[in-house]
């Protein structure tokens, strides 16, 4: 509409502004003296100069229109075919969306919601990943539901979507959780046992042969173990310590299973909160192996932590032998 508009104003401006060149040609051209014939062809000449700016403006004007005009339209049938071809992606897109704002809220409901979400996605044939039920995972393990986080693992194992990464978390998980009754992983004594649940879940993974574990995953393990306060919890930590260097050994090219100091600190403090007669002994052959490792250029070197740990069960048994010759 508005180019219609344009076109006909120049025409009845171009149309304008010939008639008036025309007119004022023939009076110049007529009986005029010669000093009134050139003021008037001096006249001529500016008005076709003017002429000739207006028409530039308007061809310029015209031009950006009509290409402003041609982009707007091949966008938008951009955006439509977009709409038409690819409505699965939006519709996983939103969902996604959703999944990853109920996982954050750190509410049950919410974490089922999500759950419901994924569920949904695929009766409608929506493609899930990995990726969205970790998420959910994630969101579990963090609430502490160690039961709907199990569940879900079998899930996710059953189907081979399950990763490495996904059973970090559930290791995890049984390390900074503490079992009740009604857990899969508790004993029937009601004492936790997610040590040995967390180290069934390493054999597991050490057994397939799609997945292997990581550093995080032994590590996690030891923590696990640890705070399970099963018994012989240090020895089986530095079991799975050893186990570690033995397999990074003979695979020299995975540095993923490898040791770090993070590794062996837990190890120590293992030691350190065992009751075990010899737990100053084997803490020190595991620091002086710290140090070894560090001298001959390995990633692994003792810190702070290393040397306090050490200390602290020294001084502890130190003072429980004091104490027991005072008795």
């Amino acid at each position: 509409m508005i180019l219609k508009y344009l076109e006909i104003l120049f025409v009845f401006h171009f149309g304008l502004s010939l008639l008036r060149i025309s007119e004022s040609n023939v009076k110049a051209l007529s009986f005029h003296p010669n000093s009134v014939t050139a003021t008037r062809n001096r006249r001529v000449i500016r008005h076709q100069q003017q002429h000739e700016s207006s028409y530039r403006l308007y061809t310029s004007f015209y031009s950006q229109y009509s290409l402003f005009e041609c982009k707007a339209t091949v966008r938008s049938n951009l955006q439509n075919e977009s709409l038409e071809n690819n409505s699965q992606t939006s519709s996983r897109a939103s969902y996604t969306r959703d999944i990853i704002y109920y996982t954050q809220t750190q509410d049950e409901r919410s974490i089922h919601q999500a759950l419901a979400i994924l569920q949904q996605m695929e009766t409608l044939n929506i493609p899930t990943d990995t990726y969205l039920y970790n998420l959910v995972l994630t969101a579990f393990a963090k609430l502490g539901n160690i039961k709907e986080a199990t569940q879900l693992l079998i899930k996710m194992t059953d189907r081979g979507i399950a990763n490495t990464v996904s059973y970090n978390i559930c290791i995890h998980a049984y390390a900074k959780t503490k079992a009740i009754h009604d857990d899969p992983s508790s004993g029937d004594d009601g004492h936790s046992s997610h040590g040995t649940a967390a180290e069934n879940l390493l054999l597991f993974l050490e057994s397939n042969p799609t997945l292997r574990p990581d550093v995080i995953t032994y590590t996690s393990t030891i923590d696990a173990i640890i705070r399970s306060k099963e018994p012989h919890a240090a020895e089986r930590a530095e079991k799975i310590l050893q186990r570690m260097f033995e397999i990074s050994e003979k695979d020299t090219g995975n540095k993923s299973m490898e040791p770090n100091t993070i590794t062996l600190n837990t190890v120590l403090h293992a030691w350190a909160t065992s009751n075990e007669v010899n737990a100053p002994q084997r803490a020190e052959a595991i620091l002086q192996k710290m140090e070894m490792l560090y001298e001959s250029h390995h990633r692994i070197q003792p810190n702070t932590i290393s040397y306090t740990t050490l200390s602290i069960i020294t001084l502890f048994f130190f003072y429980d032998c004091k104490m027991f010759l005072f008795f």
